[in-house]
């Protein structure tokens, strides 16, 4: 696998294979592993928490980043998404971790560059490293998936990570959807959350995700 664009695209061995790695490194944190390589942070839409992740990420593996935010940057005067691309692509790029509010972006940029590219989130379409790391904590806990039930809780409608969350745990299901063997991946929006959602929560639920605006609201209510 050389670039992570979505779930949909990797195998429940792929899966399985980057938990070992994951759980290997938090054994024995190399701070060599990007010893040498240059990384293009390249941010198309706003962030926070997950821009500054990656950047500490790297670092902490040896790398060196280079921060790119479209706000300020020549986009602001016409330049096109390739051009830019192509561009920062000759300062002797090793990958690129790209957040975009268009589902193919990440794509063009393995495409344009023929370079590793991890999707940092692209709108409302994919946002694999959370879910990625979701599914690994929930393992942590859980142990193997197989026959649990998953309640995701939130507002569903315009979520990537609700999307993918989906996506990754049925790589645990004999059939693609929303069951996990003998247990179910239970997704209910913000607004479906009435008598009907709290029958069902009574059932055997080993884990819950609650998304931060939903468990604000949730708190309150």
């Amino acid at each position: 696998m050389k670039s992570l664009l979505d779930i949909g695209s990797l195998s429940k061995k792929e899966v399985s294979d980057i938990f070992s790695v994951t759980s290997s490194y938090l054994i024995d944190k190399r701070d060599d592993l990007l010893l040498g390589k240059q990384i293009v942070i390249g941010f198309f839409e706003s962030s926070t928490r997950t821009r500054i992740s990656f950047d500490l990420a790297v670092q902490r593996m040896g790398g060196k980043t280079i921060q790119f935010l479209a706000q300020g940057s020549s986009i602001s005067k016409g330049e096109s998404f390739v051009d830019t691309i192509h561009t920062l692509n000759q300062f002797g790029i090793d990958g690129w971790i790209i957040r975009h509010n268009h589902a193919l972006a990440p794509g063009l940029v393995a495409t344009e560059t023929q370079l590793p590219v991890i999707n940092a989130g692209d709108g409302s379409h994919q946002h694999p490293t959370q879910e990625m790391l979701d599914a690994y904590t929930i393992s942590r806990h859980l142990g193997d998936l197989a026959g649990k039930n998953i309640l995701i809780v939130g507002d569903i409608l315009h979520s990537s990570v609700a999307r993918s969350e989906s996506d990754i745990l049925s790589r645990y299901s004999s059939q693609q959807g929303s069951s996990l063997r003998n247990g179910y991946i239970i997704i209910i929006g913000s607004h479906g959350w009435n008598m009907c959602a709290w029958h069902i929560i009574t059932k055997r639920i080993e884990f819950t995700y609650l998304f931060p605006d939903f468990a604000s609201w949730y708190a309150m209510g």
